[in-house]
């Protein structure tokens, strides 16, 4: 589509039906001719550079309709490996286009749109490296287990990196695979105390028999996180009827019940 007019108002309608209750008031049908008229010009200037576009899940919708891939972390990485780009354009999170460039090598040049300061993340910023090395002298046997949402550096230290989804079956792999040695899970304390629960229960319908304390969520403050991502700490138990109770509300949902019941 290369009239602006008519891919704005494809956005207007989107945007508003699919995330106006995530961004009210946001996408108006300015702005959507605004970001229509960079969309245009963003694409153009790919095309000109030969450059893929990958987008994290993370940013506005805006972002999702410039990108050629879109996905999470692992996936973005893996797909920038398969198209063999020269140049890719990563718009996340710092320490993801890190690990996409890890795992590229020196074949493909990812660009980034900040610097890890501006692009970071409290996971990363909370990441006691003196700390870890420190673990590691005092447990020269020991196993890092870290997430992939880490620093390169800690990543280079750590002998697994887990996704959300395999950091279970990854601290169970290393439990049996290494008997009697420490594991230490980092960098995210929430993540790591879930998955050392379900680890113990993936060895326990194996018959294989562990310590719990072996193994050892990383759970250290540093740089003022609390080795956590500083969103979800903020989100507290009650987070899903909080959530649902206002989406009620601005429903008008339950005015009308309680006008019914009256």
């Amino acid at each position: 589509m290369t009239n602006p007019k008519v891919l704005a108002a494809q956005y207007y309608e989107d945007f508003n039906r699919f995330a106006g209750d995530l961004y009210p008031n946001r996408y108006s049908p300015i702005f959507c001719l605004q970001l229509a008229e960079q969309t245009l010009e963003i694409k153009r200037l790919a095309q000109e550079k030969n450059s893929k576009i990958v987008v994290h899940y993370y940013p506005p919708p805006e972002f999702h309709e410039i990108a050629d891939k879109l996905g999470d972390s692992l996936a973005l990485s893996r797909f920038i490996n398969e198209v063999k780009s020269p140049r890719v354009d990563f718009q996340a999170v710092f320490f993801m286009a890190a690990t996409a460039k890890m795992l590229a090598g020196d074949a493909i040049r990812i660009f980034v749109s900040g610097s890890p300061e501006e692009l970071g993340c409290s996971l990363v910023f909370g990441t006691d490296h003196l700390w870890l090395e420190n673990w590691k002298r005092k447990n020269p046997e020991g196993i890092l287990i870290t997430y992939i949402n880490s620093d390169a550096y800690t990543k280079s230290i750590s002998d697994f990196i887990s996704t959300s989804r395999n950091t279970a079956q990854i601290i169970a792999h290393a439990a049996m695979q290494y008997p009697g040695r420490k594991i230490l899970v980092l960098p995210d304390k929430f993540l790591g105390y879930v998955m050392k629960a379900k680890a113990v229960e993936i060895l326990e319908k194996k018959d294989f028999s562990i310590d719990p304390n072996l193994i050892e969520v990383y759970e250290q403050s540093f740089g003022g996180f609390n080795a956590c991502c500083y969103v979800h700490e903020q989100f507290g138990h009650d987070a899903i009827e909080v959530a649902m109770i206002d989406r009620l509300h601005r429903t008008g949902l339950i005015v009308r019940l309680t006008q019914t019941i009256a």
